[in-house]
């Protein structure tokens, strides 16, 4: 198998991964009315599901110098019921610090994230956003995958014209080395 197919795999693998965090991502935000959030907005004493998942949207939406994880302020920053949604959808998941990135996930190894997502007993809204979080950094470890692969590549090519011409083959036999 050449470097080309395995790269081609490697990269299939990684969106294979990808799709299913996606699409419960979606299912769940599409699950999601202003009621929902109006609920979580008007509480004052949250359940420990409600807290992570505050905490989680404000790592992935503040800068990270600046956090300030308290209730209050989770529920200033979703302002209106339909902020909250319209911030996760709309979310540029290529963007995410670097800082952000790494809290988030020292945050999934110490919180069984996943068991929120899941549990039928979580909050709606806890739910939706840890599954949000859950494919924001899904999709940083995805695009990391393809910047690896496409530096390999790229190297990996420089290389080859050099090795062609050194040998002093044609640009006819570099093509088919790269297309092989």
């Amino acid at each position: 198998m050449c470097i080309r197919d395995r790269c081609k795999e490697s990269a299939q693998c990684a969106l294979d991964e990808f799709y299913p965090v996606m699409e419960r991502a979606q299912q769940h935000l599409q699950g999601l009315t202003r009621d929902d959030v109006e609920e979580l907005r008007l509480s004052s004493k949250p359940p420990a599901d409600l807290l992570i998942s505050a905490w989680i949207f404000m790592v992935l939406t503040q800068p990270p110098a600046s956090l300030n994880h308290t209730w209050s302020t989770f529920q200033r920053m979703v302002g209106t019921p339909t902020l909250l949604i319209q911030y996760m959808v709309h979310y540029d998941m290529g963007s995410v610090p670097t800082e952000s990135v790494a809290l988030l996930k020292w945050l999934f190894r110490t919180v069984d994230v996943d068991a929120i997502v899941q549990s039928t007993e979580s909050n709606k809204v806890a739910r939706a956003i840890c599954a949000w979080a859950q494919n924001v950094l899904c999709y940083h470890q995805l695009s990391s995958v393809m910047v690896t692969h496409r530096e390999f590549l790229k190297a990996a090519q420089k290389e080859l014209v050099f090795l062609v011409s050194e040998a002093g083959l044609s640009s006819r036999h570099e093509k088919w080395f790269i297309d092989t």
